[in-house]
């Protein structure tokens, strides 16, 4: 019989290429969409369950709340928090502290290159973390403060197929490191990510970053003991802090490491702001449902609606001793057949779409990434359960059709079953019309994402990271620049206008109500920073070298900074910053330094420590832009010899 089956299932198809086209190019291109979410979502819940010890691993994050009702949760902690819970309780067995380090030049040999993956951490990452080493010894990898592990690609890159145990790696042409030891590759579903790793109070030197409890800028990491729940502990380390601040409104949580990923929301978190990821995983997870269903659906409604045309086999069938689950084995075969082979065309889109698909989502998904007879399983699985899904209606419906009736031209499948297929049709619509306005709110969104006005020109604006003591050289690169009549404005700041993240209550102005208690956002620019910008002043001035003072004194903020104070007329007035006081010079238009998601906040900009000023910004003219683009780079290399020029576009950002 089932040889029998399986000829009539072929014959059908064969014979009906239109529909039989139509009903695998549907299943096909459902089970693609499919199996590409479903990689994707396996992809997002794979972070850090490597890890040996995931389920006793945990980050401290803190949120500071204050007395206008304001909380901002950061997910960096202060320098003495570690040592000190480690020592005063024992659920706590082990820390470590960690902190990336911004783009730098390393150089070894005649091969140099900017590596942005240089990191710093205490040793005991390695025992607490799954971050195994290929070379060197665990206990002793970063004993030595000039130490540095490194990956297995980037000793690859720098060394070949020598042994890099020993060699000297230098940093800014400036700072020595040995390399100690060679990591395995640190895995793409790891929130944590590094090619070079160094001795964390070696970071605290080079950086000259503060350790006091006041400073929050490294991101703290603890192991609890085994079946110690975190909730018991967050109480215990909040009254630890009260004890050092009692007037602190500081609340520090322990987050789960499995949970980072898809579950931080704070503003400023590793790469900048986070966000909870989990809803997208549980949102295209439904989809990948929904498109499913679509595919089920249609397939249910091409069978039911050629049913009829299969009566009269289904009717001779009967007659000559089929059984009605015999019919229902042959139906449900003949949809488990086509899922099958749609499932082999869904496979080769898949292969062909992939490269696409990762370009897009910015992942490095692949079939061959993931366990092969798992893999092999789910597919297997994804098709049997959408074939029989897809094919259960139609098998029910007709099996059931009584051969009397077939013979003397009575039957009227169509009419009985109406207000099911009804059902599948509406509701088939329902799901695309909803998928197919989900894709144009994503589109009309991308699109507001783009054109929305940040409240500055950002079209040809060119922006570089200083390198080494490329500030001894400025005023003098400054100044060349300015006389290129490509360039129209030469300027430098500590923050890029579109990743703004300081933030500081240590603000105060006259007026202001000493428990009254408010973040502002706070960076450090250079002359000419908002006619570079083309910002506009609601207020007062710019920064102007007419004012010798404006160098170290002057203060300017933007319009909800000014409305936070309450002086109606805040030019001239005294404001203060870390102690600093001076005179308010100008109010800057509202503008967006930081995601469209949040709302402009309280901002402060100063000119002093302009050794501070990471980025220099280079606004050039429309035409011309390869040739103002070279001489750029001669003067950058004219004034800081040694470093490669390297630039991005401020639209890009």
């Amino acid at each position: 019989m089932f040889k029998s089956y399986l000829k009539t299932a072929i014959r059908n198809l064969t014979r009906h290429k239109g529909y039989s086209l139509i009903n695998i190019a549907g299943f096909a291109i459902g089970i693609a969409c499919c199996i590409l979410i479903l990689l994707w979502v396996q992809d997002e819940m794979s972070f850090d369950r490597f890890h040996e010890n995931l389920d006793s691993l945990y980050r401290v994050v803190e949120e500071q709340h204050y007395s206008d009702g304001t909380f901002f949760p950061i997910a960096r902690t202060p320098y003495p928090l570690g040592p000190a819970l480690v020592a005063d309780y024992p659920e706590i067995i082990n820390f470590t502290r960690f902190t990336p380090f911004w783009r730098t030049l390393l150089e070894c040999g005649d091969k140099s290159f900017y590596e942005r993956g240089f990191a710093f951490a205490d040793p005991s990452l390695l025992e607490m973390f799954s971050f195994p080493l290929l070379k060197g010894d665990i206990n002793t990898a970063l004993s030595e403060t000039n130490a540095v592990l490194i990956s297995e690609d980037t000793a690859k890159k720098y060394f070949g197929d020598e042994d890099p145990v020993g060699r000297v790696i230098m940093m800014d042409n400036s700072v020595d490191f040995q390399v100690s030891g060679v990591f395995e590759n640190v895995p793409h579903n790891s929130h944590l990510q590094f090619d070079f790793l160094g001795q964390f109070d070696t970071f605290v030197k080079l950086s000259g970053w503060g350790e006091q409890w006041d400073n929050n800028s490294y991101y703290t990491y603890v192991q609890l003991t085994e079946n110690t729940y975190h909730q018991d502990v967050i109480p215990k380390i909040y009254e630890y802090i009260k004890r050092i601040y009692p007037e602190s409104g500081t609340r520090f949580l322990l987050q789960p490491v499995k949970d980072i990923h898809l579950r931080s929301d704070f503003a400023i978190d590793l790469g900048g702001k986070s966000e909870n990821r989990v809803k997208y995983v549980y949102m295209f997870s439904l989809i990948a449902v929904f498109v499913l269903l679509i595919a089920c659906m249609n397939f249910m409604n091409l069978t039911t609606a050629r049913a009829s045309r299969r009566s009269l086999e289904i009717g001779m069938r009967k007659v000559v001793g089929a059984k009605r689950a015999d019919l229902i084995r042959q139906f449900l075969g003949e949809s488990v057949l086509i899922s099958f082979l749609s499932l082999l065309i869904a496979v080769g889109l898949v292969l062909l779409i992939l490269p696409a698909f990762n370009s897009i989502s910015g992942k490095e998904l692949s079939l061959a990434s993931f366990n092969i007879g798992l893999l092999a399983a789910g597919l297997i699985g994804i098709a049997l359960v959408t074939g029989i899904l897809a094919g259960s209606y139609p098998a029910f419906l007709l099996s059931a059709i009584r051969p009397v009736r077939v013979f003397k031209g009575s039957l009227k499948l169509g009419s009985q079953n109406s207000a099911f297929r009804k059902i599948l049709v509406t509701c088939q619509f329902s799901l695309s019309i909803g998928l197919i306005i989900g894709t144009f709110v994503v589109y009309r969104q991308l699109d507001f994402m783009q054109k929305k006005n940040l409240g500055y020109n950002q079209e040809h604006i060119v922006y570089f990271a200083e390198r080494g003591a490329f500030w001894k050289n400025y005023n003098a690169f400054k100044t060349e620049l300015q006389r290129n009549p490509n360039v129209v404005g030469v300027t430098a700041a500590s923050s890029i206008p579109t990743h703004t993240v300081t933030s500081t209550s240590g603000v105060d102005w006259e007026g202001k109500d000493p428990g009254f208690d408010v973040l502002f956002t706070q960076f450090n620019v250079d002359y000419d920073y908002f006619e570079t910008l083309e910002m506009e002043m609601a207020q007062g001035r710019s920064f102007s070298k007419d004012f010798p003072t404006d160098a170290s004194e002057a203060f300017i903020l933007n319009e909800t900074g000014a409305r936070l104070t309450g002086m109606e007329d805040p030019i001239g007035k005294e404001f203060t910053l870390w102690g600093k006081s001076g005179p308010i010079i100008g109010v800057v238009k509202d503008y967006h330094f930081k995601s469209l998601h949040a709302k402009i906040e309280p901002l402060v900009l100063r000119m002093f420590h302009q050794d501070w000023n990471r980025y220099v910004i280079v606004r050039i003219r429309s035409d011309n832009i390869t040739e103002t683009l070279k001489s750029v780079e001669d003067a950058y290399k004219k004034f800081h010899p040694g470093y490669p020029f390297e630039f991005r576009f401020l639209d890009e950002a």
